[in-house]
């Protein structure tokens, strides 16, 4: 195994697992270099996703508007938000933000990572699947809910998240509506 392989894989530990936990983190698969189906337990902003293993995930390819700001969200006995009605002023970041949680929101999903770990903040980066197969970075972008942010050397995908894009621009959906 050369040398940029080996500091390839410690980087990759390093970055996904969670500060002070042992390199043999049951949720990371070191053959594969992936998380394969760990719990999404909250989210940041459409494009950013926190793991039940603490660790903070941005979608590669995708860039989606900030969180809407929401105050006293309605919850049920057991402290699942109750899910709105969605009336013509509530604006495109909410319902992209809503969609986002309904998709990922206590969802097991399988991560994948490409040749970067790694954005310029320093956010560690992934392709996020659903069980059922969904592509959660394609499927955001193919409902306009977030923008293409494509950037080498991670073009694992990149040819499909180009047709989401292209798809939510051709059918007017999200931020593509007139």
């Amino acid at each position: 195994m050369n040398a940029r392989v080996q500091l390839s894989l410690m980087f990759v530990f390093f970055v996904f697992l969670p500060q002070g936990q042992a390199a043999d983190d049951h949720l990371f698969n070191k053959s594969t270099l992936r998380y394969d189906y760990v719990k999404v337990v909250r989210l940041i902003k459409s494009d950013v996703i926190v793991l039940e293993n603490g660790r903070k995930l941005r979608l590669i390819g995708v860039k989606a508007s900030d969180a809407p700001r929401r105050m006293n969200r309605p919850t049920d006995q057991y402290g699942f938000v109750i899910q709105e009605d969605v009336v013509p002023t509530t604006s495109v970041e909410e319902r992209g933000f809503s969609f986002a949680e309904e998709l990922l929101l206590q969802k097991k999903v399988r991560v994948e990572s490409d040749i970067k770990f790694t954005d310029a903040e320093g956010y560690p980066v992934g392709y996020v699947f659903l069980k059922d197969g969904t592509f959660v970075n394609a499927e955001l972008l193919r409902q306009g809910y977030a923008e293409l942010h494509i950037q080498p050397p991670n073009l694992k995908y990149a040819e499909q998240l180009r047709e989401a894009y292209r798809e939510a621009r051709f059918q007017k959906r999200g931020t593509h509506a007139e």
